[in-house]
């Protein structure tokens, strides 16, 4: 009785006086002048990302983090059902307010379902802009019923030449297949074909680990079978889990994570041509649905998973010293992977081993991980709930060697192979406020929290504040909740102690302001001084000004800036971190503008465009800032029912500001080593200097009601202008490098 009447009373309705509105206008447009974020949530203005290529390119940009990216990739492959998306698979499309997604949900209950994705063109309260850049996420809604069965199966491959080494010429294939039978049951299977190293071998004390080298290997990423009713749900194989806010376990692939999800995606990659399963675990979990209570219900889920997991050698440490010698210098240590095949000199005889360092092993199959756990929740309603999340994990590596660990870059907890955490996660939700938040704690008692608000206090405005903090010691490796980029110790969420306020308003049609601040406070960030850490404390903001003056033109302005430590100044620090004879100069600024725009005046076409100038505190620099510039065009056209068409050309110059003084080795490829060189060096040998262009290509071939094929094709070249000394003297992995790389990736995908 009395939720009841504090809920009632907290949820009536209101509408502030037309004087609050006006001061609240008031506020945001100053507040724009100040703020903003270097990885916005909200997609880059004025862009559509109609494909991964543009996905990719945001990436690129630093207009999406690695998670949005992932999560928007996954909406392309699986969109999403105008007419059964709940209000948080709403949200989670770019650009999409929490506003927007109950003006659509209001829509559909008054239509009663949409008949097509146009419908949504004329949802009160959906600006024209988000509507197209939603429609590539979208499924299209059709009276047909669902047949009993059906089928998808694909297969994808990737090649590339003129890379760094031979090894990473090898192409990339996959093949998987989903079928759905019986309305709520589906299947399927995931299998890769790719450049992989062989099985680690043991290693006695003093020696190198050993493995096959790289070649073309089968590796069978996931598999599955699951069924997904009105009442329960389970899952035997591959899946991904995640529950509340992700601070506690948040695998899974949206950005608000709801119990388990199939997990039968890869990495694609045409700029380093890398083909690979996503992470996932390998097991059982169960879900059972709506359990009534006399207030709410109750949802249970419990999970189990036992895998093989490979690990990239850059996690893993190995003394390799003598015995008898800990901690020798770095003269007597052995190569940490070799091939274990002998390698004969062709001039001398001597036969000798190849250290694998150049080909980047991802070692395979080289740890056990075994979890289990269980979420128990309470849902009064959709938008308020309680929930309880707990695991328990073990790992084990496999290869045997004396000194061989997890390092400090790995994500899992370091000095111990057994850990977990439990969590309470709550949400609340009435009118026009919403809260969310989660606390947590590890097996060694260190504590985590984040609590997130949303507020709309008029049409057109939402506030969106956060604050996180995440102890010392909090080493959870499932924890994915909102955080600064910063690693620590290899987990993103980890020492520290941050806010950020995002503001969203539309004051008119034509106009859409963002602003985001986020501030980040670290208590042992570690420095580039091994073993040596200091409290800094970080800002990234971002104000974008969007005006649309027509309904088929649109114009961006985004400006941000990023600081590094707001305790250091001086123009002798760098942004990116550094280490010197005077210290570590780690801390610097940069400060970047964006102008983006594009339109869909052309019948069938849509052009668009951006262009980026960094400005950046370098230590090599210590009287102005170092500039980088970017680039690009794109230009797509849908011919349906032909193929859709896309160009991009992007122009990328890093660094365009020559430096007073030369490091040393430092040298252009037009300059001969061991001759006298002039002090200063080209701004042309400092950074890179490319060109690229992407074409991408698909056509579906609709066959019967419900059948149909989809041919992809996708192409880039690449072209380095810069005088780099690379070009001339190569590098350790690759004395030959070429200036000229080319792509090549394709897929088919049937459905019947």
């Amino acid at each position: 009785m009395v939720y009841s009447t504090v809920r009632q009373r907290l949820c009536q309705p209101h509408v502030p006086p037309v004087g609050l509105r006006a001061a609240i206008g008031s506020i945001v447009a100053a507040a724009g002048l100040v703020a903003g974020s270097a990885a916005a949530f909200p997609p880059p203005a004025g862009v559509g990302l109609d494909d991964q290529a543009d996905l990719d390119q945001a990436l690129q940009d630093g207009a999406l983090t690695e998670e949005r990216h992932e999560a928007l990739l996954d909406r392309l492959r699986l969109p999403v059902d105008a007419n059964t998306a709940d209000r948080e698979e709403l949200y989670e499309l770019p650009g999409v307010t929490w506003a927007m997604a109950d003006a659509i949900l209001a829509a559909r209950a008054a239509a009663g379902r949409f008949a097509g994705v146009e419908d949504l063109a004329t949802v009160p309260g959906l600006p024209r802009d988000v509507y197209f850049l939603i429609l590539p996420y979208l499924a299209l809604p059709t009276d047909e019923s669902p047949p009993p069965w059906s089928v998808e199966t694909s297969v994808a491959g990737t090649w590339r030449t003129g890379v760094e080494h031979p090894d990473h010429r090898l192409p990339g294939l996959a093949l998987s297949a989903r079928t759905q039978f019986l309305r709520h049951g589906s299947a399927g299977f995931l299998v890769t074909v790719r450049s992989r190293i062989g099985p680690v071998h043991d290693a006695a004390p003093g020696e190198s680990l050993s493995a096959a080298g790289p070649a073309l290997r089968v590796d069978p990423g996931a598999f599955w079978i699951a069924w997904d009713g009105p009442r329960w749900s389970v899952i035997g194989g591959a899946f991904r889990l995640g529950f509340g806010q992700g601070l506690t376990l948040g695998d899974g692939r949206p950005t608000r994570p709801r119990g388990w999800s199939i997990a039968d995606d890869v990495t694609w990659s045409l700029r380093d041509g890398a083909v690979a399963p996503r992470k996932s675990h390998h097991g059982i979990a169960l879900r059972v649905k709506r359990i009534d209570l006399p207030r709410g219900s109750l949802d249970l889920t419990v999970f189990g998973s036992a895998r093989l997991r490979d690990l990239p050698a850059g996690d893993v440490v190995y003394d390799r010293c003598p015995p008898g010698q800990p901690d020798c210098p770095d003269s007597l240590r052995v190569p940490f992977l070799v091939d274990d095949c002998a390698v004969v000199d062709p001039a001398t005889g001597a036969v000798g081993v190849r250290s694998l360092a150049c080909s980047q092993p991802t070692l395979p199959f080289a740890m056990w991980d075994v979890l289990g756990g269980a979420n128990l929740a309470w849902r009064h309603d959709a938008r308020t709930g309680v929930g309880v999340t707990g695991y328990g994990e073990w790992l084990r590596l496999v290869p045997h060697a004396a000194g061989l660990r997890l390092g400090p870059s790995s994500p899992y907890p370091e000095g111990r192979m057994a850990f977990g955490a439990v969590g309470l996660d709550i949400r609340f939700g009435c009118g026009p406020f919403d809260m969310a938040g989660e606390a947590t704690v590890t097996d060694r008692a260190s504590p985590a929290a984040v609590l997130t608000g949303r507020l709309t206090p008029s049409p057109g405005l939402e506030i969106l504040p956060s604050i996180r903090w995440f102890s010392t010691g909090f080493d959870n490796p499932w924890a994915r909740p909102e955080a600064d980029a910063d690693e620590v110790l290899g987990n993103r969420a980890r020492d520290e102690l941050g806010g950020r306020l995002q503001i969203d308003y539309r004051p008119h049609p034509m106009v859409h302001l963002h602003t985001d601040v986020d501030v980040a406070h670290h208590r042992r960030r570690p420095t580039v001084t091994a073993g040596r850490f200091r409290a800094a404390t970080d800002l990234h903001s971002l104000l974008t000004l969007q005006v649309l003056p027509t309904d088929h033109e649109t114009l961006a302005v985004t400006v941000t800036y990023d600081d590094r430590d707001l305790a250091r100044a001086g123009r002798r620090l760098s942004y990116a971190p550094y280490l010197s004879a005077d210290g570590d100069l780690s801390g610097g600024a940069k400060v970047a503008w964006t102008l983006s725009g594009g339109t869909t005046r052309i019948p069938r076409t849509s052009v668009s465009f951006q262009v980026r100038q960094a400005f950046e505190d370098i230590a090599a620099l210590p009287t102005r800032f170092d500039q980088t510039w970017s680039a690009w065009l794109r230009i797509a056209t849908d011919l349906s029912p032909g193929p859709t068409l896309s160009l991009r050309v992007n122009v990328l110059d890093q660094s365009t500001v020559a430096a007073p003084d030369r490091a040393p080795g430092q040298i252009c490829d037009f300059e001969d080593r061991g001759t006298e060189l002039p002090a200063r060096l080209p701004a042309a040998c400092r950074g890179e200097t490319r060109i690229q262009a992407t074409l991408v290509g698909s056509r579906a071939f609709r066959l019967a009601p419900g059948r149909r094929v989809t041919l992809r094709l996708a192409g880039m070249w690449t072209r380095w202008l810069d005088h780099r000394g690379l070009w001339r003297y190569g590098a350790p992995c690759d004395p030959r490098p070429s200036r000229d790389q080319a792509a090549i990736q394709g897929s088919i995908s049937v459905r019947f």
